[in-house]
């Protein structure tokens, strides 16, 4: 029969002698002192800075520039329209001027790598000024972005309409970044471009560096393995196909070519086809021209004219049973 009092009944001591327990450093300890030297030895001097911008508040200012230049299609569980637009941008724009003066200010305090408060004030007045020149720039943000939708529009048989392009196509998720990004850049801000770009990168498979030029109307067709590097340049109502590589020749020291126009120069009117490769900073492809695919290129080529490899013999019989 259960005895209901057994649980009231104090329990035995412990047998494990309690009186002395050596310390012993174990392997997380060890492990933890060898990282804090090497961290000592070597860091990267971001310990004892003013904090670093943030990853996911970096993509925070890209999520409200797209209720800005997009409103309507990615609003947040309430409809807007005309009655109360003038509301939802003034909202959207006050949290979004916040949102960028206080990263930009991480990103100048970390470039200088000065915590004194002299250098501070400067920051924070600097930011300001650029947080207030981005947003002087967002309508002509909007007005590229619609350019960029109608060529996708235009240049996509596949197309349903432009809400459909916005929501689902990558390369229109690539090239709002790209241009979101490349503004802060021209405005001399550190990281945060390139945080963006990785952003981007990791969502779309779309690689374009903050600091490359592009054109108005560029139509990226399925996007997916673009790279765009930062010296490129690309003029109007360009087309990529996916796989398209405008990049630099390798070299021994890449240090040495910082600064220097390494990319190559993409002229209005101009169609590169899947997988082709356009490498170099002397690399002009003129206006009007067409590269056709899986094609590698590293000299210039004239206007109008077109490059495509030869094609290839093929062999045909019958299937085997």
């Amino acid at each position: 029969m259960l005895d209901k009092g057994a649980h009231l009944r104090p329990r035995p001591a412990s047998r494990v002698p309690t009186t002395y327990i050596p310390h012993v450093i174990t392997p997380t300890e060890d492990l933890v002192e060898r990282l804090v030297k090497l961290d000592i030895k070597s860091r990267p001097l971001h310990v004892d800075v003013f904090g670093l911008p943030r990853r996911q508040i970096a993509q925070e200012i890209l999520h409200l520039v797209r209720k800005i230049v997009f409103p309507g299609i990615f609003a947040d569980n309430h409809r807007v329209n005309d009655s109360n637009l003038k509301y939802h941008l003034g909202m959207l724009t006050s949290e979004l001027k916040q949102v960028v003066e206080d990263q930009v200010t991480r990103a100048i305090l970390h470039s200088w790598k000065d915590t004194s408060p002299k250098a501070s004030q400067e920051c924070a007045t600097r930011a300001k000024k650029i947080s207030l020149d981005f947003l002087e720039a967002l309508p002509h943000l909007r007005q590229m972005l619609q350019e960029d939708v109608d060529a996708a529009m235009h240049g996509d048989p596949a197309a349903r309409g432009h809400e459909e392009i916005i929501l689902c196509y990558p390369g229109i998720e690539a090239i709002f970044i790209y241009r979101v990004a490349n503004t802060l850049h021209r405005l001399a801000v550190p990281l945060i471009p390139r945080i963006m770009s990785a952003y981007a990168h990791s969502r779309t498979a779309v690689d374009i560096h903050p600091g490359a030029t592009i054109g108005k109307a560029i139509f990226m067709d399925h996007g997916t393995g673009i790279v765009i590097g930062e010296t490129a340049v690309v003029g109007r109502n360009v087309k990529l196909f996916h796989g398209v590589t405008l990049g630099s020749i390798s070299y021994q020291d890449g240090r040495t070519m910082a600064g220097v126009k390494r990319h190559p120069t993409i002229e209005d009117e101009v169609t590169i086809y899947a997988g082709a490769s356009i490498l170099g900073g002397g690399t002009i492809i003129g206006t009007g021209a067409t590269i056709g695919g899986a094609v590698e290129v590293t000299t210039s080529v004239p206007p109008g004219h077109m490059v495509y490899q030869p094609p290839l013999g093929l062999s045909f019989r019958p299937a085997k049973p």
